[in-house]
């Protein structure tokens, strides 16, 4: 009779202690596994009970306490009316048998964070048979892919107006990096065609080496500016060459705008006379043209002295006035040549000065330095030259008349 009971208390127990068992749940699987910063998914997570017991009225919460950079588009909560199918709305609860799975759907969207692995908590609340509450917190793993994206955060240039003609330019361009991963080893370089030209050799590469996820540092360049460079916008692109901290190599081409303002540029178109005797006073007739695409206000010349040039000057400046694009100036020097100068070529330096456009805004100076060439020639020379072409005439003109007296005879 004893053993009987002891039997049936035994076997009471056990059933008990099947009957009381806790649901658990495990994640069986999530999509999407692999997400973007600054992008919205719809999030499917299926959940299944691998205990022997059941649950009942069964809520799941993704990350109740925002820790995780997956943030819920609504409720975070997500309720089941049958054991199969998984319904946003519905407060009753069929029983979530052993073996028998959850499909959760949420809209999510991905923070803006550093590319990596995050844990996500999904808290699961539910009662068992007994009504008594129960929870459980389950994490999955998402992978959150930084994109790579490189940018332009603005571009200097000293001087701030770029005029044509200029040398040794320097423009100064911010490098940011848009992306949210890490970039190694970033290289600008300048693909310059006329009218820029770099101002030494590699002026137109610049290092920049590690951005961060937000980083900006400068590009730094030289470059020389063609003298017949029209006033415009120009477009220079840049070549950006990096590699992301996953070992991948990129290169992107970006564009940055230079603009080119308009000034007076001037040259030489006739120079007269071209040739002077040694020991001759000499009034030398000097014409320029603006060639530019700006009015040039107060033009005057001046030839600068030339220790090494056998020349004497009385005046050796001479004030043309305001000339518009394409108009043509004069103005005249004056000197005496040596009389013992060596007869050969010679180039005279001409400093022409003006100011700009001051009606359009512009009131700077502009020097620029041209050459005219003169040739000198001896003086005695040209006198025997002169003396001989004159004994041959008078020989052409007696023979001439020899020969007409002897026909009249």
């Amino acid at each position: 009779m004893k053993m009987r009971v002891l039997l049936l208390l035994l076997a009471f127990l056990l059933s008990l202690g099947v009957v009381h068992g806790k649901a658990e749940f495990y994640i069986i699987d999530v999509e999407p596994k692999v997400v973007e910063p600054q992008n919205v998914y719809n999030m499917t997570i299926k959940i299944k009970n691998l205990a022997p017991d059941y649950a009942l009225y069964l809520r799941a919460i993704l990350d109740p306490e925002h820790v995780s950079p997956i943030n819920v588009i609504g409720s975070g909560e997500r309720f089941t009316r049958k054991a199969k199918e998984a319904e946003e709305s519905g407060l009753y609860f069929g029983a979530v048998l052993q073996n028998e799975e959850i499909v959760l759907n949420y809209t999510v969207y991905v923070k803006d964070v550093q590319e990596g692995v995050y844990s996500v908590p999904l808290l699961l609340k539910w009662k068992d048979k007994n009504m008594h509450d129960l929870s459980q917190i389950l994490y999955m793993g998402i992978f959150v892919k930084g994109s790579v994206d490189i940018g332009i955060a603005g571009v200097e240039t000293s001087p701030r107006e770029i005029k044509a003609g200029e040398d040794n330019v320097k423009i100064t361009v911010g490098i940011v990096n848009t992306g949210d991963i890490e970039l190694e080893n970033v290289e600008v370089s300048a693909e310059l065609e006329e009218p820029f030209k770099q101002s030494f050799s590699n002026a137109d590469q610049s290092y920049i080496g590690t951005l961060r996820k937000g980083d900006e540092k400068k590009a730094v360049f030289y470059i020389d500016v063609d003298e017949r460079a029209k006033p415009m916008v120009y477009t220079i692109p840049l070549n950006i060459t990096f590699r992301d901290s996953r070992g991948n190599w990129f290169s992107v081409v970006k564009h940055v705008k230079i603009v080119v303002e308009p000034k007076p540029i001037f040259e030489i178109v006739e120079v007269h006379p071209k040739t002077v005797k040694t020991g001759e006073s000499v009034k030398l007739l000097i014409k320029i043209k603006n060639v530019g695409y700006e009015q040039a206000e107060n033009v005057d010349i001046r030839v600068i002295r030339e220790p090494t040039q056998p020349f004497d000057y009385e005046k050796n400046s001479d004030y043309i006035g305001t000339l518009n694009p394409g108009e043509i100036g004069s103005g005249v020097v004056e000197f005496s040549v040596d009389r013992d100068a060596p007869e050969k070529e010679y180039r005279l330096k001409i400093n022409v000065r003006c100011v700009g456009d001051r009606e359009a805004g512009d009131t700077n100076v502009y020097t620029q330095e041209l050459q005219a060439v003169i040739n000198v020639v001896s003086a005695k020379e040209e006198q025997s030259s002169k003396a001989i072409y004159g004994v041959a005439l008078a020989a052409i003109a007696i023979i001439v008349i020899l020969f007409v007296v002897k026909r009249r005879k």
